[in-house]
């Protein structure tokens, strides 16, 4: 059966939009979940030599102004020239863009599923 929320009109919508109510942790907690697909995956495409690049992928999330934020960011000096590729390698051009990209459509919809969960 498929999950969803059932409206019939736009009195429904407003009443729902009013009486949700989604605390700061629920979205802390609701973004971190979401996070989890892409930085699984760059983990699996990072390039791995000696293990710099693979332990200096990081996932945040913080609060910035009035908006919860997650990033996967890749800490290690020679993160940006793997993604890029040198004059001389490029053997692992677009790892992490890619793996960021391939698991767009997942984030979305494990971070609509979270957040939603509130409106049932």
């Amino acid at each position: 059966m498929a999950a969803g929320v059932g409206i019939q009109g736009m009195e429904d919508l407003t009443n729902l939009l009013e009486n949700m109510t989604i605390t700061t942790a629920e979205e802390s907690r609701a973004m971190k979940n979401a996070l989890e697909a892409p930085y699984k995956e760059a983990l699996k495409n990072a390039p791995y030599l000696k293990g710099f690049t693979k332990s200096s992928i990081k996932k945040i999330v913080k609060k910035e102004e009035m908006a919860i934020v997650g990033k996967i960011r890749v800490n290690g000096w020679t993160g940006v020239f793997t993604e890029y590729g040198t004059s001389k390698d490029k053997s692992h051009v677009n790892w992490f863009g890619g793996s960021i990209d391939g698991t767009q459509n997942e984030f979305f919809q494990r971070l609509a599923t979270e957040l939603l969960k509130k409106a049932k």
